[in-house]
């Protein structure tokens, strides 16, 4: 008769399970989201206004600067202080493209050094084909015009991120909440803007009688002059951006926490 035998392995253990690390609470985040609108709405009341108003137009101005340095458009943004504001570009030149270019090639080497930093380089060059093509494909001057508020909606990303991101080490409470403010008053003003440029009549007379220094305003000439579509539908597709800015914000500020 067979006798049976065990076999037993000395010394084996069961590896643990690597435990999650402890999840970001919404909580702080929520205040910070929270308190930063109210304080937005204050812009809005008369005396505060004119400072929202001169915050918003040097993002956007900027955007539009920097979207036609892009593009091979040498641009210089204008503003006067009695509620003007416009940026002023030459003649295309492939020069200023090619230079862009090198700049963005440049930052994306030296970037890419750092393997902190690698996925940033790869997206900084990726701009570069993109850039090509806005810049010799003919949608440089839609790109341009719509720059302002892309770029505005840009900074608010840039500030929503920071203002959630910031240990104590890096800012301070205050400082975390005037980001959260500007941020989501940039969101807010854009998108109240395009609410009511797809929406209401009297919104679109508005706009149509306030361009700076008796200049159509930026959405009149996409809408009639580059791409030919009616104001709604341009104000209708800008909202996406806009309705989507917050929302990047968030999600970027906890990813990389």
């Amino acid at each position: 008769m067979e006798s049976s035998r065990t076999f037993r392995v000395i010394g084996a253990t069961r590896a643990p399970r690597p435990q999650a690390g402890p999840s970001r609470p919404w909580l702080p985040d929520l205040k910070v989201l929270g308190v930063g609108f109210l304080l937005a709405q204050v812009f809005v009341v008369k005396g505060c206004s004119w400072v929202a108003w001169f915050l918003s137009s040097l993002v956007h101005e900027l955007g539009h600067t920097i979207a036609g340095l892009l593009v091979g458009l040498p641009s210089f943004p204008a503003i006067r202080v009695d509620g003007h504001a416009a940026t002023i570009h030459g003649e295309f030149s492939p020069v200023v493209v090619l230079l862009a270019s090198a700049a963005l090639l440049g930052c994306a080497a030296h970037l890419f050094r750092n393997t902190e930093w690698r996925k940033s380089a790869i997206a900084l060059a990726a701009v570069v084909p993109v850039q090509w093509l806005l810049a010799f494909g003919g949608g440089r001057e839609t790109f341009c015009l719509l720059a302002g508020h892309l770029g505005e909606l840009a900074f608010a990303t840039v500030f929503l991120v920071r203002s959630l991101d910031h240990s104590e080490e890096d800012g301070t409470a205050i400082g975390r909440l005037l980001e959260a403010t500007f941020a989501l008053y940039l969101v807010c003003h854009n998108a109240t803007l395009f609410f009511g440029l797809a929406t209401s009549a009297a919104a679109v007379r508005a706009y149509t009688g306030n361009g700076s220094f008796g200049l159509e305003n930026d959405l009149l000439r996409v809408a009639g002059g580059t791409l030919g579509t009616p104001l709604t539908t341009v104000a209708v597709l800008m909202l996406l951006p806009t309705l989507a800015a917050p929302i990047v914000g968030v999600v970027i500020a906890r990813c990389r926490t």
